[in-house]
């Protein structure tokens, strides 16, 4: 396929593996566009020409993805434990019967109602985790091990940088008679940091950005992000706004607090999903084109922001790793993927490989290229919103088996 447009001079010669195919204009570009899946890199980096992407077959899929799901386990629990040891010593700072800070909501309450309790809140916590439940059982079971890992992922940030802020600074308790929990030696410690985790054994330091608002705030962002039921999405956006106030009002943390844990969690399902988008893009642009930066001067480049920055460079290279985003792309443009438990593509055949991935066309504007970009793509890592329930058909193709 040839496309051209209106230019400048300019001549390049074909990648070595394109043959003899180059181009070379006077007043027009023109794009030489030869895609073919054989030509893929495969998620190891290595050409997939030797049809390793073919090889993807759907039960080694489900093994990397529950290898990357049993590390986020793993990690989860070693940042509980740290955020626990963090908050126990800073309980070893706190000094009973400090004056509480003055915020105004609670200055509208003398004390918190009798009816709204620590328990209360945890409650209805339970209760908003369960339509997370429902996200992950209405899904393929690839991309729900997916939404799960990057569940884990987010809270083991959070719980790290908690614990971290609760250590160095010390807020007073909401309320004045707040006692300090006791430390020991290693193993007394550990006993109560695994009480603290489950609910237990409350603390007076345990203020800074609320967890209960973070969670909330994750569980609501998953919903409004993943679901199109407009019905569904109204009712969480109300529960949590019911937490949200039952948190405050029942002295369980200060406004900012739960303020913060909003914040927190708005910026960090942010940034995480964003790095997501461009790691999967920056993936599949590379398997379907060599990209190219030409410089115009000499032994300097310019680079986009998100390229300068090191964390966002970090991040592009760990969030694959994490999650196996590159093996469930893999597995959606390999021809031998069972698409009956990985995505519902009404255009394709069962069981068979998507017809295009990427075209292009000629444009009706001037001067344009129009690029077909299948939304098959995003349905490895991103879904569509639907409640198609692919898991159960994935656990009744194992019994089957």
């Amino acid at each position: 396929m040839t496309i051209e447009f209106r230019g400048k001079k300019y001549k390049q010669s074909g990648r070595e593996n394109e043959g003899s195919n180059s181009y070379t204009t006077a007043d027009k570009y023109k794009v030489n566009v030869d895609i073919k899946m054989s030509n893929f890199a495969s998620s190891d980096g290595t050409n997939a020409s030797d049809g390793n992407i073919h090889k993807l077959t759907k039960w080694k899929l489900f093994k990397v993805l529950l290898l990357r799901l049993a590390i986020g386990f793993i990690f989860l629990v070693i940042s509980l434990i740290i955020q626990g040891f963090f908050m126990l010593y800073s309980e070893s700072y706190y000094k009973r019967y400090t004056t509480p800070l003055s915020d105004r909501i609670h200055n509208l309450f003398e004390n918190p109602p009798e009816w709204i309790s620590y328990k209360l809140t945890n409650n209805l916590i339970a209760l908003l985790s369960i339509t997370f439940v429902h996200l992950i059982l209405s899904n393929s079971v690839f991309l729900s091990m997916a939404i799960v890992c990057r569940f884990l992922y987010m809270l083991v940030f959070f719980y790290l940088l908690r614990g971290v802020l609760i250590y160095v600074t010390s807020l007073p308790a909401t309320l004045e008679t707040c006692v300090p929990l006791e430390s020991g030696n290693f193993a007394f410690n550990l006993l109560q940091v695994i009480r603290i985790n489950i609910n237990l054994l409350n603390l007076c330091s345990d203020l800074i950005i609320s967890g209960h608002s973070f969670s909330t705030t994750i569980f609501l962002l998953f919903a409004l992000f993943y679901m199109n039921n407009v019905v569904l999405k109204t009712l969480i956006s109300f529960l949590c706004c019911l937490i949200y106030a039952f948190i405050i009002i029942g002295f369980i943390h200060y406004t900012s607090d739960v303020l913060l844990g909003f914040i927190f969690g708005i910026f960090i399902f942010t940034f995480y999903h964003l790095m997501l988008d461009i790691s999967a893009q920056y993936y599949i642009f590379n398997k379907l084109f060599e990209i190219k930066i030409i410089s115009n001067r000499k032994n300097v480049q310019a680079k986009p922001f998100f390229l300068r920055c090191f964390l966002t460079r970090v991040f592009i290279k760990i969030i694959p790793f994490l999650e196996g985003l590159n093996y469930s792309i893999d597995y959606a443009i390999s021809k031998n993927a069972d698409l009956s438990t990985f995505c519902i593509c009404e255009d394709f055949a069962m069981g068979s490989m998507p017809a295009t991935a990427c075209s292009s066309q000629e444009s009706s504007k001037l001067n344009k290229i129009c690029v077909n970009y299948s939304d098959h793509l995003f349905h490895s890592y991103a879904g569509d919103g639907t409640m198609n329930f692919l898991l159960f058909k994935f656990l009744k193709r194992i019994k089957m088996d």
